[in-house]
């Protein structure tokens, strides 16, 4: 075995080296063929630069087909809950889940504002208050508040509620 020259059948590589002795050997992978080169080499690094060097020389084509790795994709999907608000009187009964505090504005008639200024539309109007547009912050609902205050009608009001966290 001490004799032998071992060369990998189908290298996934243009150039790699072969080791033989304890020395390396520059090689590339050609289409039909596989070059090696006679010169001796103390690292695999100067080897590859000796190979890269032979390939540019001698205008060796390689086109070796890498195998693409098959591509995991996670499930991003997740199953969403149907957004449900909570007053605060209903929050004393729900006392051993998590929420979080979100604002809804309410239209002077009383009705839940949705799709705020989306889609050409300035806002709509729904009476479920599970189907409201929500804020997370009081600062961002107020500034929402004041743009249907000046564009619809006077008398909008932030209703507080809260949602469960998921």
């Amino acid at each position: 075995m001490d004799n032998l020259l071992e060369i990998p059948k189908t290298p996934e590589k243009e150039i790699f080296t072969v080791k033989h002795n304890g020395k390396y050997y520059a090689a590339i992978a050609g289409e039909q063929s596989i070059f090696v080169s006679p010169e001796i080499f103390d690292s695999p690094l100067k080897a590859s630069n000796h190979a890269r060097a032979l390939k540019r020389q001698h205008n060796i084509d390689v086109k070796i087909k890498k195998d693409e790795k098959t591509k995991v994709v996670n499930n991003t999907t997740k199953i969403l809950r149907k957004k449900q608000l909570y007053t605060e009187a209903e929050m004393a009964s729900e006392t051993k889940l998590k929420f979080r505090e979100v604002w809804v504005i309410v239209g002077p008639t009383g009705k839940y504002a949705t799709n705020i200024l989306t889609d050409k539309t300035v806002a709509d109007y729904v009476i479920n208050k599970d189907k409201a547009q929500t804020y997370r912050t009081y600062e961002e609902a107020i500034i929402t508040l004041n743009v249907l205050d000046k564009v619809i009608q006077k008398g909008h009001q932030l209703r507080r509620f809260f949602e469960r966290k998921a």
